[in-house]
């Protein structure tokens, strides 16, 4: 029976474990709650997205989630508040050194992402903000991070800071000339029963990469829309089985 999982406001995720009583009937149990760290980054949810994967390679599934910081819940004897690994800074790591770094604001950092399993084993796919790179995360101690070329990945958002240098320096970003990743999906699109990977950019291009062409990506496909803006802030994705 799957289990699921809500976002509320700001940081805070909550975990819905599927349970059975004794009398064969099942309930859901809001067993963890649980937000992401490493604080709010303007022009970014602290909560984007979730996924689930086997990452410890335990045969049990976990709970990837990413926001203002990427984590993955991965307890063998039942998903916890506190994640076994939680990742920060660009690029993203345990180790969070960006923590230590006083100006202009390097903190402020946030994530979209999916999850993927290859014959290489599974892997994170992490998408950064204020920035247009991706990074593949695999299981390790700490856990191993790559870079994942993607095109455009060499620019740069703007940023406006103020009361820098400083405890109260913050800053926002402009990224209009360098789009950021809003959504990661793997999904096998072209039948060869191996997961391919589709990003979506705040301009709703609509970027894929198969693993037979070791995760080449393409050029982009526009979503057709009538809104005014320049970019978008979230998409909403599902993924389905059936045929393209």
């Amino acid at each position: 029976f799957p289990d699921g999982v809500t976002r509320t406001t700001g940081a805070t995720y909550s975990f819905l474990e599927n349970l059975e009583s004794d009398d064969f009937t099942r309930k859901v149990s809001n067993q963890i709650a649980s937000n992401t760290s490493g604080g709010g980054t303007p022009g970014a949810p602290q909560v984007r997205s979730f996924d689930w994967l086997d990452f410890d390679g335990d045969g049990e599934l976990d709970l990837a989630v990413f926001g203002s910081s990427v984590r993955v819940h991965s307890a063998a004897d039942g998903l916890r508040d506190v994640p076994e690994r939680d990742l920060d800074c660009i690029p993203p790591s345990t180790q969070k050194a960006c923590s230590d770094d006083p100006e202009p604001n390097l903190v402020a950092s946030a994530f979209a992402g999916g999850a993927i399993t290859t014959v290489d084993g599974p892997s994170l796919i992490v998408a950064a903000f204020p920035a247009r790179k991706l990074y593949r995360v695999q299981p390790g101690s700490p856990p191993v991070v790559m870079p994942l070329p993607f095109p455009g990945d060499g620019c740069n958002c703007q940023a406006t800071c103020t009361m820098c240098p400083g405890m109260n320096c913050s800053c926002t970003y402009d990224c209009t000339s360098c789009v950021t990743v809003l959504a990661v999906i793997a999904r096998d699109l072209d039948g060869d029963h191996k997961l391919d990977l589709i990003a979506i950019d705040a301009r709703l291009r609509i970027y894929t990469a198969t693993a037979a062409s070791s995760f080449a990506w393409s050029a982009p496909t526009a979503i057709p829309t009538t809104f005014t803006s320049n970019t978008f802030f979230t998409a909403a994705t599902s993924v389905t089985g059936a045929p393209r």
